[in-house]
């Protein structure tokens, strides 16, 4: 079947896009076997080449824009992104990039299940010792992201996943960077402080700066993840299932994220997650983060548990039964639109470089 043929047969896709640098077809090169995603991007299949059948990949498909031969595009940005991490462990390899019947295809490894996907599997709750494991490997991926001058800006269980293979199993990959922006600029530089950067990233994760809508920088990837650390464990944050309109609930979660205490956040984990909290919420915009030291934060907890990095997750004791894989969802374009409409007033005023 053609993907021409295919992508007629499913609803139609969201705008993104990227321009093609391969003059192949791809259905003269591949097999759809079945969708196994789909994001405000577009969607992602299952394929395989026709040369090898036994060989699987994922296709990252979107729609092309209309101007997509005058600037360079999402996926792009992506492909090259990839590229620049090809020697970095836990990002997938780019393997094609093309175009056939307006859409544009990213070829890329075959991974496994998402954490979200698996926290449901799990009864959406990971133990410490899962947790600690996700949080060394999880930082690992960040700190090679921004060693390449790259920010992620949308970590959440969604973007990370396990190897597709019995081999590859205990690796986490971190995936999707359509969000991401470089921190640095063409001369190295740090990029400058800004108060009226665009909101971008998954609400319940977006860092308190975030809210303000201020410039990006490593400091909010590193609040994401501890954010994402801690509704792994829990099972929620605090700020999810808020009463009242979009309006309220960003306000409430703005108010929650900025008013409440470490303890209280990491009520019923041990003191280092606090220690975490209280680093990564008071560092400078431009700040180098000190990568050793949370991975030493880590690592203590994960022996004073006495538990070993030995690449054992819950789910791997787990069967799948089932599992609603619907989960929640938040719209960032929702979140851009409340944030152009409230008051500069409505936030209190902070020393945020």
């Amino acid at each position: 079947m053609s993907l021409d043929c295919f992508l007629k047969s499913v609803e139609t896709m969201d705008k993104s896009s990227s321009i093609s640098k391969s003059k192949e077809l791809f259905s003269d090169t591949y097999f759809i076997a079945n969708q196994i995603g789909t994001g405000a991007f577009g969607k992602i299949y299952n394929i395989s080449s026709k040369t090898d059948p036994i060989q699987k990949y994922a296709a990252k498909v979107v729609p092309l824009p209309k101007s997509f031969l005058e600037k360079e595009t999402d996926l792009d940005k992506e492909t090259q992104i990839l590229q620049t991490l090809v020697q970095e462990p836990g990002f997938p390899k780019v393997i094609d990039h093309l175009i056939e019947a307006n859409n544009e295809i990213l070829v890329m490894s075959l991974l496994g299940d998402n954490l979200a996907h698996l926290h449901r599997q799990c009864g959406s709750k990971f133990s410490l010792k899962t947790i600690l494991l996700l949080a060394l490997q999880i930082l690992k991926r960040i700190e090679a992201l921004h060693s390449h001058g790259m920010l992620h800006r949308d970590l959440k269980p969604e973007n990370l996943v396990i190897g597709a293979s019995k081999s590859d199993e205990t690796m986490i990959y971190l995936i999707d960077f359509g969000l991401s922006t470089p921190y640095l600029d063409a001369q190295n530089k740090h990029v400058a402080f800004n108060k009226k950067g665009k909101v971008s990233g998954t609400l319940y994760y977006l860092s308190v700066f975030g809210h303000l809508g201020i410039q990006a920088s490593r400091r909010d990837d590193l609040i994401s993840f501890g954010y994402l650390l801690i509704h792994l464990f829990k099972g929620g944050l605090p700020w999810i299932d808020l009463p009242g309109d979009l309006h309220e609930k960003v306000k409430k979660m703005y108010q929650m994220k900025s008013t409440m205490s470490y303890e209280t956040l990491c009520d019923g984990l041990p003191k280092e997650f606090c220690e975490y909290f209280r680093y990564v919420l008071n560092m400078p915009f431009f700040q180098n983060p000190n990568y050793s030291f949370m991975e030493d934060l880590f690592k203590k907890m994960l022996e004073e548990i006495g538990a070993k990095e030995d690449g054992f997750f819950d789910w791997m004791k787990v069967e799948n039964k089932g599992i609603d894989l619907n989960g929640r969802k938040i719209m960032k374009e929702s979140l851009n639109s409340y944030m152009k409409k409230m008051d500069s007033d409505t936030f209190v005023d902070m020393d945020l470089c």
